[in-house]
Parts: structure tokens; C-alpha cells; sequence
């Protein structure tokens, strides 16, 4: 019986994902910024991917469905949201995800998808610590509640369940 060595991926290997024939895996090192290729019937580390964006955890594959996997994208995204530029930090929008496209082919990132943050997530409070507004007391939020076809309600929620009110809303139907 013969020991068999280990392949060595970078620092911190985290997230795995396996070419749709099997043949290579591709292994994102979270602290290294990169992604190892490791062939599998020989069990070693073919190369490495450099500069696919800070921290890299989430990975997969596409699979198309047929026997070339070398037509394949490799998806893998950045643990870590990144500055916009000219937004002002501290703001809930001020951060946008990422994900790096890399080819299978030439094992080469392609492009960089740009996530960009929800422009309203339907909660707002009353106040703003950024604008120097005080929150009135007892603080109250808004929450916009979305309807059918489009419609929603403008809500005011103040401390305690029994004093919600309804302060606007409009019925917007949605044409498509």
C-alpha cells in the first residue's frame, strides 16, 4: 500500500465545485483571492486562477448538457461587498456585491458581475444619523407594503401594534 500525497490548494480553501464530466475542481481560497484547479484522476493542482476579487467563497459551475466542458462559465462571488463610488459611506446602498466570471476554457475571469444594492427596501425609519435628523419620539418607521398588480400602502409604525396607521397609498396597476 502507497501513501498517496495531498494536492495543495492556497490559503483557507473554501467553497468546491466539480466541472459537469468531473475531470477538474475548482477550489475558491477565501484568504488567498483565488481559485485552484485540481485535476482528479491525477490528484494534483493544475494551476492557479490569481485576482478573482477579494475573499471568493461561492462557487459553481454552468452545465449546458453536453460531453465539452470547456464551454462552461465558472461563477464565483466575493465574500466581501466592495465601495460605490460616489456614494457617501454609512449610507444603506453604499456597498455592491460581486461575482467573477471565470471560462473554463482558458481558465481566465472573463468579466465581473456588478450586484447592485436594493434602492428601497421598504423600511425607512424617520430619522437619519448621515443627514443629522432626530428621530422623533417615540421613534416611528415607514413601510411600504406592495399589493396586487403593482398597488401599495405607506404605513407608519410607532412603538406598540396597536398604533399603526395607514397614511397613503396608491393603486397602480401593472400593465405588462
Amino acid at each position: 500500500m502507497r501513501a498517496q500525497s495531498r494536492p495543495h490548494a492556497k490559503t483557507e480553501p473554501y467553497g468546491l465545485a466539480l466541472t459537469p464530466s468531473g475531470r477538474r475542481l475548482y477550489v475558491t481560497n477565501a484568504r488567498s483571492n483565488s481559485v485552484s484547479v485540481l485535476d482528479t484522476v491525477e490528484f494534483r493542482v493544475l494551476f492557479t486562477i490569481e485576482n478573482v476579487g477579494p475573499e471568493p467563497r461561492g462557487i459553481t459551475i454552468t452545465n449546458n448538457g453536453d460531453t465539452n466542458d470547456n464551454d462552461e462559465l465558472i461563477y464565483v462571488t466575493q465574500f466581501l461587498a466592495v465601495d460605490r463610488p460616489g456614494v457617501l459611506i454609512g449610507r444603506d446602498d453604499y456597498k455592491e456585491g460581486r461575482v467573477t466570471v471565470i471560462s473554463v476554457a482558458d481558465n481566465h475571469v472573463v468579466r465581473e458581475v456588478v450586484l447592485n444594492p436594493i434602492a428601497e427596501t421598504g423600511f425607512l425609519s424617520n430619522g437619519s444619523a448621515l443627514k443629522q435628523i432626530p428621530a422623533t419620539n417615540p421613534p416611528t418607521f415607514t413601510v411600504h407594503t406592495m399589493g396586487i398588480n403593482g398597488s401599495y400602502v405607506v404605513w407608519t409604525l410607532p412603538r406598540g401594534p396597536a398604533n399603526i396607521k395607514r397614511i397613503s397609498s396608491r393603486l397602480q396597476p401593472n400593465f405588462q
